[in-house]
């Protein structure tokens, strides 16, 4: 007799996973904040990411690191993915999605995890007096060229001032070291800045004061 062929029915087994929409800090333009995406697999198979996947409606999110478990167990605790968010404009919604293509097992209802937030009609926070010190706000500005501003610090200390953009990355150390007690005057030089919104920065000991200029060219 020919051999008997059976078709088998039924279909591979799929790992229950899940994350609840992420809150995103509430966040100035300028400003830097993190949140968590936490994965919990409630089914009976072990689940691997793959990898995440980030798609943005801007340049706000980006993933730090990997899962904290990975592969993630069934049945056990949640696993946690750190997102950054580091947004640069006002009055902006910035929308992100994570999604894991690669996992496995894969189903067609794979994990998709959306967020999103909206900064405010204002950037950085500015702290602009502390502790008998205090920065002055540049003028002119905006600036194309040049501007000056003025600092004044209560008794001789250790001054450091720096120029950032709105990332948070530093451009240049404007001065660094020991100033004495008073008013002192600082010309900014723009023709290696591009146009765009900088945070002045002056710190000395627990004192952290900040200043936002434009450069319009």
């Amino acid at each position: 007799l020919p051999p008997l062929s059976v078709a088998l029915g039924g279909s591979g087994a799929c790992a229950n996973v899940s994350a609840p929409a992420p809150t995103v800090p509430n966040t100035n333009a300028g400003g830097h904040g993190t949140f968590n995406i936490s994965i919990t697999n409630a089914g009976n198979y072990q689940w691997t990411s793959g990898g995440a996947v980030l798609t943005q409606s801007g340049t706000a999110y980006s993933i730090k690191g990997t899962l904290s478990q990975d592969p993630v167990a069934a049945g056990g605790n949640p696993s946690t993915l750190t997102i950054k968010y580091d947004p640069t404009a006002v009055n902006t919604t910035y929308s992100g999605k994570v999604s894991f293509p690669n996992a496995n097992p894969n189903c067609s209802d794979s994990l998709i995890v959306v967020f999103s937030q909206q900064t405010g009609t204002q950037g950085v926070a500015q702290t602009t007096e502390q502790d008998g010190f205090s920065l002055g706000q540049n003028y002119p500005n905006p600036f194309a060229a040049t501007t000056t501003f003025t600092y004044t610090t209560p008794t001789e200390a250790p001054v450091e001032l720096t120029l950032s953009d709105l990332t948070g990355r530093t451009i240049r150390t404007i001065t660094s070291g020991k100033v004495s007690a008073g008013a002192h005057e600082i010309t900014i030089n723009a023709d290696e800045l591009a146009s765009g919104t900088y945070i002045v920065s002056l710190s000395s000991g627990a004192v952290r004061l900040n200043r936002q200029m434009v450069v319009t060219k």
